[in-house]
């Protein structure tokens, strides 16, 4: 697979910012695909710092899609499973794991992600969906079962799109507080966090200044709108969680 190179975000920023009518539709899409693939790549590097230079076992992503995140973390893992319980999304991604050579290293199911339960030997577990896709009592039966499979430093990857003074006025989310204390209750502590944009080396923001200043307005609302999965307005934290030597009894994550 060819990896994208630190610099190749500044023309597909600026293909961005002018718009379909500037680039075509086919230009936009284009670079909304290298940005894409240039974050998920930076997000697998940072989980990799977090998990160590070895390769682990076995990863499990519940919410897999079409397999897009599973096949990348195989540069973390021997052997990723995905859960997903949409037919038509688990034949594509088995589609995309024979496309890709991932052998017998890459496993998709269609099951209901609350009932998975062979976690055993898993190292992580990501969410492949936000933390709001998710009703409050499906996320805590969801992140119990998560927790009671992986058991005491099991770890867990998820998103949530947090509140933020920078984000418009109603956007979704919750505040950070408020999140980590639900977590806390589920007996999940917070090892590490980070926002996506924050990845992307400094060199290739000291050079967004060399983009014609017309574009400037748009940069921000263009960046946040091509992010995997974000919405217009909403910023996705990205929380890395360990289960606790002794968890506490889960409370609902209502509220």
């Amino acid at each position: 697979m060819h990896e994208l190179q630190p610099l190749d975000v500044l023309p597909a920023l600026a293909s961005l910012a002018r718009g379909p009518s500037a680039a075509g539709e086919g230009g936009a899409l284009q670079a909304r695909a290298v940005l894409r693939g240039l974050l998920r790549g930076l997000i697998v590097a940072r989980l990799r710092r977090w998990l160590g230079p070895a390769s682990i076992p076995r990863l499990v992503e519940l919410g897999c899609g079409r397999g897009v995140w599973a096949l990348r973390y195989l540069a973390l893992a021997e052997h990723v499973v995905g859960v997903e319980p949409d037919p038509r999304l688990v034949v594509e991604a088995r589609r995309a794991a024979w496309q890709a050579r991932a052998g017998g290293r890459a496993v998709f199911l269609r099951l209901g992600l609350e009932q998975f339960t062979r976690y055993q030997g898993a190292r992580l577990v990501c969410l492949g969906r936000p933390l709001q896709a998710f009703s409050a009592g499906e996320l805590t039966r969801l992140l119990e079962r998560v927790v009671d499979g992986l058991g005491p430093g099991g770890r867990l990857y998820v998103r949530a799109r947090l509140a933020s003074a920078l984000a418009r006025r109603g956007s979704p989310g919750v505040t950070r507080g408020a999140l980590l204390a639900r977590l806390d209750a589920l007996g999940l502590e917070l090892e590490d966090e980070f926002f996506a944009a924050a990845l992307l080396p400094g060199a290739a923001l000291d050079a967004l200044g060399q983009l014609p200043s017309e574009l400037a307005p748009r940069l921000t609302t263009t960046f946040w709108e091509s992010l995997p999965g974000a919405r217009p307005g909403g910023r996705d934290c990205h929380l890395l969680l360990r289960v606790r030597a002794t968890a506490q009894p889960a409370l609902a994550l209502a509220g």
